[in-house]
């Protein structure tokens, strides 16, 4: 999880190191570029619905079919 806050937040520009080299005792490079690619991407929706004033959370399945 703090790699998440730390990618979502970047308060000083880039992630701390020590983050890096903690998930590293957890997964691979192949599992940590996949985490943080999936990070990237969540973060990339939530900009577009903030940035778009997306009513959040009043899809109701079927609302576009």
């Amino acid at each position: 999880m703090a790699w998440t806050e730390a990618l979502t937040t970047l308060p000083a520009g880039h992630p701390p190191a020590h983050l890096l080299d903690d998930l590293r005792t957890h997964f691979s490079d192949k599992q940590i570029s996949q985490l943080t690619l999936a990070i990237c991407v969540i973060n990339s929706w939530n900009r577009f619905a903030v940035g778009l004033g997306a009513d959040v959370g009043s899809y109701k399945p079927g609302d576009f079919g």
